[in-house]
């Protein structure tokens, strides 16, 4: 019996172990699961800055163009204006060249006199390139001049921004978001205006192949693209350069727009491999072309009838024969009526002339005295 209730003890006592073993892990997983909340909580509510212009919103402005517009201390808007096209520059790859620049600043001598401003720069991807931006600022306005030099050549490049779109009329109050609006906007603007030609146009010099654009695509991707343009777009990309010239002479490129414009069932059995789709994309758009010009001529209608031609005049008695020559016809009653009855004319034909004319002398007045022979 003592053997039985020691055995049934620590039986008891195993349990309760087990129990509290699991109440501990139970309340571990819980604090566990509190704290991987708290952590997705503060991570939540975590935003992140802009690094980019073209990622500005608001309020919000790049952290270089902040510690720029910090350290230069701006004395207008155009000196604001031209903090955010440098750090554009940066973003793109060019390198400030010169004296030794510090991070977060702008290069010494950027200001010169006259109110002009002068930079230069140097991209790794143009070999041996230096580009020269000149900014002047007019009025409301400030125009850059990027002259690109290569070995003997130059290609310049102008820009005209307005400095009250991008700058606001906060600019002196030393809060940088506030100074600035439509971030986004002036990024798209100065890139694809003024720095992209600029590298485009430095690598063609240099024979250097092309870093960004249509040309830098496969052709797989490149057929897609073009097969989305209408005819007059196509043929106007072909004149850009020979690699798109090259490109858009593909058989299927105009094999699927000649089912796409006019509809034509292309089956295997019903055209042969050879066949050149682009000049029967030519025939059907001229025979189409030719068909549309009918549309502003339609066809004349039914002809209206003219009026009948005149029949001649009711046949009367002749009049007195002899004297002047039959000077009055008809015999006048005393009431000067014509002897009755006679044929009335009909009203709704009309005669260029009245049956007086027709005799000479039937202008005249009657003579009363020869009224009776």
């Amino acid at each position: 019996s003592a053997s039985s209730s020691e055995s049934r003890a620590s039986a008891s006592a195993s349990e309760m172990e087990e129990m509290d073993m699991e109440r501990g892990e139970a309340e571990g997983e819980a604090e566990g699961e509190g704290e991987g909340e708290g952590e997705e909580e503060a991570v939540g509510l975590f935003i992140p800055e802009p690094m980019l212009c073209c990622e500005a919103e608001e309020g919000k402005v790049p952290h270089s163009l902040e510690m720029l517009y910090q350290a230069a201390q701006c004395t207008s808007a155009a000196d604001c204006l031209l903090l955010a096209t440098h750090v554009l520059l940066l973003e793109t790859g060019f390198l400030p060249q010169g004296c030794e620049v510090k991070h977060g600043e702008m290069p010494s001598g950027w200001r010169a006199a006259g109110g002009v401003y002068r930079l230069q720069y140097s991209h790794p991807q143009c070999e041996g390139s230096v580009v020269q931006v000149v900014a002047v600022p007019m009025a409301q306005t400030l125009v850059l001049h990027a002259t690109l030099k290569i070995s003997s050549s130059e290609f310049s490049r102008k820009l005209v921004l307005k400095s009250d779109v991008f700058v606001t009329k906060a600019w002196a109050g030393g809060n940088p978001g506030v100074a600035y609006r439509d971030l986004q906007k002036l990024s798209c603007v100065f890139k694809d205006q003024l720095v992209y030609p600029l590298i485009a146009t430095a690598r063609e010099a240099l024979d250097l192949p092309a870093l960004f654009g249509l040309a830098t695509l496969p052709p797989e991707l490149l057929l897609r693209i073009m097969r989305l343009l209408d005819v007059h777009s196509l043929l106007k990309l072909s004149e850009v350069c020979r690699h798109l010239n090259c490109v858009t002479q593909d058989a299927s490129l105009w094999k699927r727009l000649l089912h796409r414009d006019f509809r034509v069932n292309i089956h295997a059995d019903t055209y042969d491999r050879d066949t050149r789709w682009k000049e029967l994309y030519k025939k059907r758009f001229k025979q189409k072309k030719k068909q549309s010009r009918f549309r502003f001529f339609p066809f004349p209608g039914p002809m209206i009838c003219p009026r009948p031609i005149p029949l001649p005049l009711p046949f009367l008695p002749p009049g007195i024969v002899g004297g002047e020559h039959d000077l009055r016809p008809i015999l006048p009653r005393p009431r000067y009526d014509p002897i009755a009855p006679f044929p009335v004319p009909d009203p709704s034909i009309r005669f260029p002339f009245t049956r007086r004319l027709l005799r000479p002398g039937r202008n005249r007045a009657p003579d009363i005295r020869r009224g009776f022979i």
